[in-house]
């Protein structure tokens, strides 16, 4: 989402291969560079639904590297910014947070480095962890609940599983309360 008329800036870094952010529509086109921040500035002129995708080929999944790029007007912009869309109030009035907290899974990049089949990955498995004693990298082992997962994914060097790299980024100030405790019950889900 952004707001209609002010330039925007974009600070891009790729973990892995080359990649180019284009939005065809807007003729905004730039290299994704792994191990190197690379940065575009443009100002959107007009409001609407455009789409985004990598123009470089980059693997296997690059077909599947599509986004949608949302310009708007300032008060619409404003509300987007304070409470992240109103998506989820049709998760949250039937609560059915556990399917908001699937979908932030995969938007917030969640399944990069977490499964939720059990097989390892860059970070702990979801599958089976919830309420479960993990061992630390320094330190005693935790409960897995609640404020353990908020905390993790706010100040994820606080507790690090043992066996795993403190590689996870905060995201402190990208998540919203709503879409933190749909993470949680997503979670609470995987038991089986």
């Amino acid at each position: 989402h952004l707001p209609v008329g002010k330039p925007v800036k974009f600070v891009m870094t790729s973990e892995d291969v080359l990649h180019d952010f284009f939005v065809p529509s807007m003729r905004v086109k730039a290299d994704v560079v792994p191990g190197r921040y690379t940065q575009i500035w443009f100002t959107p002129s007009v409001k609407g639904e455009f789409y985004a995708t990598c123009a470089e080929y980059c693997g296997k999944d690059h077909s599947g590297m599509r986004s949608k790029v949302t310009i708007e007007d300032d008060a619409a912009y404003a509300k987007f910014m304070e409470t992240g869309g109103t998506e989820y109030e049709q998760y949250r009035d039937s609560n059915h947070w556990a399917d908001w907290g699937k979908i932030q899974y995969e938007r917030k990049g969640c399944n990069s480095c977490h499964s939720v089949d059990g097989s390892t990955s860059k970070g702990p498995s979801w599958k089976g962890i919830f309420n479960k004693m993990e061992d630390m990298t320094t330190g005693p082992a935790i409960k897995v609940d609640e404020a353990y997962l908020r905390e993790s994914m706010m100040i994820p060097q606080a507790h690090v599983v043992k066996g795993f790299e403190p590689i996870m980024p905060t995201f402190q100030g990208l998540l919203r309360d709503h879409e933190i405790k749909g993470l949680i019950e997503y979670i609470k889900t995987l038991q089986n």
